[in-house]
């Protein structure tokens, strides 16, 4: 008798373990599919927004006659994420200027992580959108229209505080007068990671970073005048 009792409670407990396994593997098959159908909508808006720019925004005029683009619909915001990837995306159908830059104003979108995989086609004009930003990581490649001190002057003082990897590499620190200036990479005080290949950095330019930048963790000045001492982890 007792080992009939056992036994059937050993069965009706293996049966509600049973039960409940395939309860939770349906909760996160159906969750899985929401997230995968959630990321495919998200990758779709992102290319309907690069493919129909005209569509989706307007260029207007502002109080110093300055152009910018912004969404028809003034309810849009984008978070973060979604505008780390609009801006991804369009830089990589080469369709980033000054004017699309102006796209990414504080009022609806958010930056943090800001990746310009090809910046040669932005100037000042653009770039200083980011001073509305909080941005921890920037990546300008290529920098052509504007010098690395450009770019660090317009962002703003939270991103110039809070910054910690910066990679500028093939961009030009030499400004209008053919002078390298550098010493803008003195704001970036707590700065961790910085990227300089291909750049004018120099000796001169090595002597300021390591005094002025001492959270400096990694520094990358591989094909600069510096290059025999390549990757530098201080």
């Amino acid at each position: 008798m007792n080992a009939a009792l056992w036994y059937i409670c050993f069965f009706l407990c293996f049966t509600l373990i049973y039960f409940f396994l395939q309860i939770i593997r349906t909760v996160c098959f159906v969750v899985l599919l929401r997230f995968n159908a959630w990321f495919l909508f998200q990758d779709s808006t992102i290319n309907y927004i690069c493919e129909n720019l005209l569509e989706v925004c307007s260029a207007v005029t502002d109080s110093s006659e300055e152009t910018r683009l912004k969404f028809k619909d003034e309810q849009t915001f984008l978070h973060a994420e979604l505008s780390e990837q609009l801006l991804h995306k369009l830089c990589e159908k080469k369709l980033l200027d000054d004017l699309v830059m102006t796209l990414f104003n504080c009022e609806s979108t958010r930056l943090k992580q800001v990746r310009f995989r090809d910046a040669s086609k932005l100037s000042v004009k653009g770039l200083k959108t980011l001073r509305g930003h909080r941005i921890q990581e920037l990546e300008a490649v290529g920098l052509s229209k504007a010098t690395v001190t450009d770019l660090i002057s317009c962002l703003g003082e939270w991103s110039l505080l809070n910054l910690r990897n910066f990679n500028v590499a093939n961009s030009t620190f030499v400004d209008s007068n053919k002078f390298c200036v550098v010493v803008a990479l003195a704001k970036l005080r707590n700065l961790q990671a910085l990227n300089v290949s291909r750049t004018e950095f120099n000796r001169t330019s090595l002597e300021l970073v390591v005094e002025d930048l001492p959270k400096l963790e990694s520094l990358n000045i591989s094909c600069t005048q510096e290059q025999h001492r390549h990757n530098i982890k201080l």
